[in-house]
């Protein structure tokens, strides 16, 4: 499958991401949690499946049970003597989920994003010579989304930009230098930072994705032998292809959202 047909083809570019995407030992590792390796019903010792969240205690927002009637078997065993409301607690739980879905999200749609990614970039560098890769990062702006028929995690891309690596706070720049070291050559990694806003402030989750070429240099020479008329057009391929994934999240195109979660 060509990149460019994989860039203005959802169908094509789900093919394309089958073929090329490989993603970190360390996000497969996290993403292994996020199936439930570490998330258990404290009564029965289930583990929570990946297309389905366990409810948690109503009142202390922290213990979860796999079903109703493991929750009343566990408040009536132990649950009701320790029980209490911790806002602390409570927050640090919501992180550890948005974590899991920001990581979902990624795992069914980081191909197509990559793409989406690599254009946008590619657009930049041919704007200022001075971003690159290696010196910028994209934000993917997330936020929550309520339509009933959307599709877990029930995530939106509320718009893309890059920012100088300069500019990111310490703990984040090292969190993508360290992610890098999982490749030989980080030259063919797509890296990026998925970005929720919370009560204390942006949330931000690095992602990677490797390639068997480097997708920025590649997208770079297809870009340099169009027509301006033409190469000016990407620009309004990038936001069609960011409202084909809010599509697909929304549920309207189920039969791309098969395609791109068995990926």
């Amino acid at each position: 499958v060509d990149y460019c047909d994989a860039s203005t083809d959802p169908d094509k570019a789900i093919q394309y991401g089958r073929r090329y995407a490989d993603y970190s030992s360390l996000v497969r590792e996290l993403y292994k949690e996020s199936m439930g390796a570490h998330i258990k019903c404290e009564n029965c010792g289930a583990r929570e499946p990946l297309d389905a969240e366990f409810n948690r205690c109503g009142n202390c927002q922290i213990i979860p049970y796999c079903s109703r009637a493991c929750q009343k078997m566990h408040w009536k065993k132990a649950h009701k003597q320790s029980c209490q409301k911790g806002n602390e607690e409570a927050y640090k739980l919501f992180l550890d989920k948005l974590t899991r879905r920001l990581d979902r999200f990624a795992h069914v749609y980081g191909p197509m994003v990559s793409i989406a990614l690599s254009m946008r970039f590619s657009i930049e560098h041919l704007n200022d010579k001075r971003v690159t890769p290696r010196t910028h990062v994209m934000m993917v702006h997330m936020s929550e989304l309520t339509d009933k028929d959307a599709a877990k995690p029930r995530l939106l891309i509320d718009k893309i930009d890059p920012k100088p690596m300069s500019e990111l706070p310490e703990g984040h720049r090292k969190n993508l230098q360290d992610g890098l070291l999982f490749y030989q050559d980080s030259s063919k990694v797509m890296a990026y930072f998925l970005v929720f806003q919370t009560a204390g402030g942006p949330f931000l989750r690095p992602i990677m994705s490797s390639y068997q070429d480097n997708p920025f240099e590649y997208s770079i020479k297809r870009m340099k032998k169009m027509s301006s008329a033409k190469r000016d057009m990407f620009s309004v391929v990038v936001v069609s292809w960011i409202q084909a994934i809010n599509d697909m999240a929304k549920g309207k195109r189920p039969d791309l959202f098969e395609a791109a979660k068995g990926n």
